[in-house]
């Protein structure tokens, strides 16, 4: 059987085209698939360095870039960085470290970056020479002058204020006066007394002393000199022993 050729064209060319369709579909669906996948994949990130804000200028007309550091912590705002440097340039804290709106401003020992201010890890510098002012020197004493017209007033007699007198080591008077507790020999309380005279009253500083070195020796006699002072036993009133010296006396009594 026969076939004209020009009764098989058609359908090669029927063949062709459904093969060259399924290969542009094939080709769209993969086309497709490789899109989809790289539109998923972040884009990458692009690392961030220091920023110079801009200048700022102190008090006296000196210059300072305001640099906005970048580190682990991330980076200042250029907005807060100027915030910050104004203010720590327009205070009177000269080289000492201070706290501005929250930052820790301070001086350090780097020519080109004299001065920083740190907060939560972040970074702000200042390059430059521009710096915060000294604190004010504190205000000098007065001073007094005469007037050539006017003559200092002399003080008189009644204005004149004599240094008291020593303490006299005997107080003149025939008062008696407890100075106090000493311990005996045996671990017990004795009342130390200054007993008044005609000649005066010994001090209690010295009746204490003497008292607490003759109690301690009570139990082995009651007779002794003490520092000059002649102790020995007496039972008139609450006395049990006395001390006496040049008309002074100094008693001890049961506590």
């Amino acid at each position: 059987m026969l076939i004209s050729v020009g009764a098989l064209l058609p359908l090669a060319a029927a063949g062709c085209g459904s093969m060259h369709e399924e290969s542009s579909g094939s080709h769209t669906a993969s086309s497709s698939h490789v899109v989809s996948s790289h539109a998923s994949e972040p884009p990458p990130r692009m690392p961030i360095g220091d920023v110079d804000c801009g200048v700022l200028h102190d008090s006296k007309g000196a210059v300072a870039h305001v640099i906005a550091f970048a580190n682990g912590s991330g980076r200042a705002g250029c907005t807060d960085a100027l915030t910050v440097a104004h203010d720590y340039l327009g205070g009177a804290t000269g080289q000492r470290p201070t706290t501005v709106d929250g930052w820790h401003c301070q001086p350090q020992p780097d020519a080109t970056v004299p001065h920083v201010c740190s907060a939560s890890g972040l970074v702000i510098g200042l390059r430059g020479q521009a710096a915060p002012t000294s604190p004010p020197p504190p205000a000098p004493a007065p001073v007094h002058t005469l007037h050539p017209d006017v003559q200092p007033k002399v003080a008189g007699p009644e204005h004149a204020h004599p240094a008291p007198p020593p303490l006299a080591a005997h107080v003149a008077g025939e008062e008696t006066t407890n100075c106090g507790p000493v311990k005996d020999a045996g671990g017990n309380l004795r009342g130390v007394v200054a007993m008044g005279t005609r000649v005066g009253r010994v001090g209690c500083t010295e009746a204490i002393d003497i008292a607490a070195e003759y109690a301690t020796a009570i139990g082995t006699s009651d007779n002794m000199t003490v520092s000059g002072w002649r102790c020995r036993p007496h039972s008139e009133g609450s006395i049990s022993q006395v001390c006496e010296k040049e008309g002074l006396k100094i008693g001890l009594q049961n506590a």
